[in-house]
C-alpha cells in the first residue's frame, strides 16, 4: 500500500485506463468496488452506500478519474481514513468524489514539486548558455553554422 505520492508515481501498476484496455471494464470495476466497499466498512455511520450505489460510484470514478492508478485510490482513501479531507459523518458518492478531487489537486502539486526538485538537482549551478542579449544568441549560433 502506497504511503505517499512518490510511491504512487514509482508504482509499476498502470493507470485504470490501461487496465481497462487490457482486461475490459468488469475486472477493473470489480477491483474498484472492492476498494470502495472496504473503505466504507471502516465507518459505522449508518449512512453508508448500498451495493448498487457503490457500483454506480465505481462507474463514475472510472469515467472521471481514468488516468489514476489503483494505488492512487488506495492512497486517497487512506488519506480520507486519516482525516486529511475532514471529518466523516457519512460515506456517499459526492463525498468520495470530493476526496478524489482534492487528492488529484494535491497529487498534481506533488508531481510538480517532484519534477521541479529533479530539475534543480540536474541543473546544478551552471547555466547551459549565458547570454546577455539577443545579439549574443545570434553570434553564438552564427559561429556554429
Amino acid at each position: 500500500m502506497p504511503a505517499n505520492y512518490n510511491e504512487v508515481f514509482n508504482s509499476i501498476l498502470p493507470s485504470v485506463a490501461s487496465c481497462r484496455k487490457e482486461m475490459g471494464l468488469m475486472p477493473i470495476r470489480a477491483i474498484l468496488v472492492i476498494i470502495l466497499t472496504d473503505m466504507a466498512k471502516q465507518y459505522n455511520t449508518g449512512q453508508n452506500m448500498d451495493d448498487n450505489q457503490t457500483a454506480n460510484l465505481a462507474d463514475d470514478i472510472l469515467e472521471m478519474f481514468y488516468w489514476l492508478k489503483i494505488d492512487d485510490f488506495k492512497l486517497c482513501f487512506n488519506n480520507a481514513k486519516r482525516g486529511r479531507y475532514g471529518n466523516i459523518f457519512r460515506v456517499d458518492g459526492p463525498l468520495v468524489l470530493s476526496w478524489l478531487d482534492q487528492y488529484t489537486t494535491d497529487r498534481l502539486h506533488a508531481a510538480d514539486e517532484t519534477s521541479y526538485q529533479e530539475h534543480q538537482s540536474t541543473k546544478g549551478d551552471k547555466a547551459l548558455f549565458n547570454f546577455n542579449s539577443e545579439i549574443d544568441v545570434y553570434e553564438h549560433f552564427k559561429k556554429k553554422l
